[in-house]
């Protein structure tokens, strides 16, 4: 995405909120940029954090998949095989993921990158989960946050970090990505001659 690689040059880190329609790739995106993240230099910490544990598997069968798929000349050597753990032990890295219903997320941890997936679904823990995550994540060059989800309501914690994103009110900048954008949502043939009319606002309203 321009808007990340343009906030990465300028700023030397990312820290981006996307609201987004569901299947659109910023997941996959996201595994990706954080795989490249985690093997280009040593030391190099990242959590991945969904709703429920099935989206984190999901997630994380992305991630085995870049690596499973990787060239060989820059693919790392990995340690012990884990459901919920992918590290790289000459380089001091890995990965970590967890579920929104876990206790404690990152607490006490220091990470270079975070990837906090549907934070609209996470419920009443989202607030201190997010708080958690974003501690965990130092303010310095090549650390990284992505924040997605889809909307779900009014005054959530998503919401909230939303806006301070798109209003420029932190560090965050805000993306969108709309349904229309995937011609998969456009499954309706409309009928031949149909159009839209925007309505004549000085006609009066009918009355009965």
């Amino acid at each position: 995405m321009v808007k990340i690689a343009k906030q990465w040059l300028e700023t030397g880190r990312i820290r981006v909120v996307i609201c987004k329609a569901r299947q659109q790739g910023c997941s996959t995106f996201t595994a990706a940029l954080f795989y490249w993240l985690a093997i280009r230099k040593r030391g190099q910490r990242g959590y991945i954090v969904a709703h429920r544990q099935q989206s984190v598997s999901d997630l994380f069968g992305i991630v085995n998949r870049y690596h499973d798929n990787c060239a060989p000349e820059i693919r790392p050597k990995t340690g012990a095989a884990s459901a919920n753990e992918l590290v790289f032990p000459e380089l001091d890295s890995g990965y970590r993921v967890g579920s929104a219903g876990s206790e404690g997320l990152a607490r006490g941890s220091t990470l270079q990158f975070a990837h906090l997936s549907e934070v609209a679904l996470w419920g009443d823990g989202a607030e201190d989960h997010v708080a958690g995550l974003l501690q965990a994540v130092p303010d310095i060059p090549d650390t990284a946050v992505i924040i997605e989800s889809t909307a779900l309501q009014m005054g959530d914690t998503f919401h909230r970090l939303w806006n301070n994103a798109e209003g420029g009110n932190s560090d965050f900048i805000s993306i969108f990505t709309p349904w229309y954008w995937s011609d998969k949502y456009q499954d309706v043939k409309l009928p031949d001659g149909f159009e839209v009319r925007k309505p004549n606002r000085n006609t009066p309203s009918s009355t009965s």
